[in-house]
């Protein structure tokens, strides 16, 4: 890791230790070969950095343009190797793919947005999509308590009397995806069904009462 993306993970991983008593699960092995995609769901401004915190190594980012409007958060989230693209765009592929090529572990957002009320929206294509065409690993990532310290509807997160969680789940690995008898559906559907599952367990596995 460079050294300031390593202070700055040092630094927000004591803010969330100390305000949010943050603890971490991994489920499985996550040591790989390739690159790899984690896949969280995203109800927060505090998910990026949660994950980041949370993953052994360093992680990129996708983020959209107007989060870097603001000089404070915009240097906040570059220093956690956040790129700024539009998710249809070329860009967001092509970049995606040169990490991955690069065995780097990028962060995608299923579901494209934050929720509106914490819950689990329906996943789109893209994270499969992606983990497909370049035969990486997507591992689900459920994290909780991140909507009750900053929901969307707030300008500013509680930065007490919440608790936050951040547990990786079993990878999902695309060569090892077989199409359902449902003929409706091809291989990308078929993994994203898969990831919504996965994400789904996480949630009902809830750590924070």
């Amino acid at each position: 890791m460079g050294l300031f993306y390593t202070v700055t993970r040092a630094a927000l991983k004591a803010f969330f230790c100390g305000c949010y008593r943050h603890t971490v699960t991994f489920e499985s092995d996550i040591s790989f070969q390739s690159g790899a995609i984690i896949a969280p769901n995203h109800t927060s401004f505090l998910d990026p950095p949660l994950v980041a915190i949370s993953w052994p190594e360093e992680v990129y980012f996708f983020a959209r343009a107007s989060l870097f409007t603001n000089p404070l958060f915009g240097s906040l989230i570059r220093s956690l190797h956040a790129t700024a693209v539009t998710a249809a765009s070329k860009d967001f592929f092509r970049v995606a793919a040169d990490l991955l090529q690069a065995k780097k572990t990028i962060v995608i957002f299923p579901e494209g947005t934050r929720s509106v009320n914490g819950a689990l929206a329906e996943l789109k294509n893209g994270v499969s999509l992606i983990a497909i065409k370049n035969n990486v690993p997507i591992v689900p990532a459920y994290i909780d308590g991140a909507v009750a310290a900053w929901p969307r509807n707030k300008k500013c997160p509680s930065f007490f009397g919440q608790r936050t969680s951040c547990t990786f789940g079993v990878p999902l690995f695309p060569d090892q995806i077989t199409v359902e008898s449902d003929h409706s559906k091809d291989v990308h559907a078929t993994l994203t069904d898969k990831l919504q599952g996965a994400l789904i367990r996480l949630q009902s596995q809830r750590r924070i009462p």
